[in-house]
């Protein structure tokens, strides 16, 4: 062997060496792809608990379930196509998930039939949403809570009683009309901790306004967030429809106010939007309203519309993240804080 020859090899062996010794281990269990993290919570299905199930999250904070937990929440059956597709069936219902969809630790060739139920990972909320499931997280727990068509069915036919008016905690007074979480309003959220926060005071909002609201906090609340990931408004929240719950409420439409399905839920953008800046988030879509808001500093409003604006943010940080969102009182609140052990 020549001396340059040498060389190269003796230079190839030491980039090697270094990449080897720099790169961190993952720790993940055996058979989970590495490009997923555990997340150990509650479930409920139809208000009842099902149990504690791990669910993993992806890189794009999406949550995954095994094929294995996918069976005994759903009783589906599974089947794959020559390309790779996997046919998720339940009833009268087939739903494809193409290899892009979902998660394996091997390639599908290499893992023999029974290998596969704890190998693959599907999406749970396409896949809960594809058989009519509705997929709710909250927190604290953290829980993830579906709903069977039938029991959707059933709370239309059977809508829930109030509980009687009694004295629950408010917030404090003297607070301000926005600024960022701190003292007894952090107390909301026992056992997190905070990178960033922010409210917003509901000013004399009607009823449907602030069910908008509420309901779309709702959907935010619980969210997770991977390093990297960009977090969608539009696409957290969904449609803003009377079948999802929301009601008619003033919006803005230029230099006129209107009455639309869903009015009134810029106010959780813009609470979302200052919680994403307190926390150092690179913002990369915001859209201001076409008048001013009086719940929001000039220039810190956002303004959100299904199709035409959204409010998307990165997690710009190393670590994932968790979206803390509820209205408390006359208040909306969300604060964006670190994930624990999951």
């Amino acid at each position: 062997m020549n001396r340059p020859t040498l060389k190269i090899l003796l230079l190839v062996s030491l980039v090697w060496g270094l990449l080897v010794t720099s790169t961190p281990a993952l720790a993940v269990p055996p058979g989970v792809p590495p490009q997923l993290t555990s997340l150990y919570c509650s479930v409920t299905v139809d208000d009842q608990p099902y149990g504690w199930a791990t669910i993993y999250v992806n890189r794009e904070g999406k949550s995954m379930l095994s094929m294995a937990d996918t069976f005994e929440m759903f009783s589906c059956n599974f089947r794959f196509q020559d390309d790779g597709s996997a046919l998720v069936n339940h009833m009268y219902v087939t739903q494809i998930f193409s290899p892009q969809q979902y998660l394996s630790a091997l390639p599908l060739a290499d893992l023999e039939p029974a290998d596969r139920m704890d190998s693959i990972y599907l999406p749970l909320r396409e896949v809960a949403e594809g058989f009519g499931y509705k997929v709710r997280y909250y927190t604290p727990g953290p829980t993830v809570a579906l709903l069977s068509p039938g029991y959707q069915q059933y709370l239309l036919a059977n809508p829930p009683v109030p509980p009687p008016v009694t004295s629950s905690p408010q917030p404090p007074s003297g607070l301000s009309t926005w600024g960022t979480i701190g003292g007894e309003l952090s107390a909301r959220w026992p056992g997190h901790t905070l990178i960033g926060s922010y409210y917003t005071a509901l000013i004399n909002s009607p009823a449907g306004r602030t069910n908008n609201i509420r309901l779309s906090a709702g959907n935010i609340n619980g969210t997770i967030l991977e390093p990297g990931a960009v977090f969608s408004f539009n696409r957290t929240v969904g449609r803003r429809t009377i079948e999802a719950g929301y009601k008619e409420a003033p919006i803005f439409v230029g230099q006129e106010i209107e009455n639309e399905v869903g009015g009134g839920i810029c106010q959780t953008a813009t609470t979302m939007y200052n919680a994403a800046l307190e926390s150092g988030m690179q913002v990369i879509e915001r859209h201001t309203h076409s008048m001013p808001v009086k719940y929001a500093p000039p220039g810190r409003d956002a303004t959100v519309y299904w199709g035409v604006a959204d409010l998307k943010f990165k997690n710009t940080l190393d670590r994932p993240v968790q979206i803390l969102a509820e209205v408390y009182g006359s208040y909306v609140l969300i604060g964006i804080a670190e994930v624990g052990q999951r």
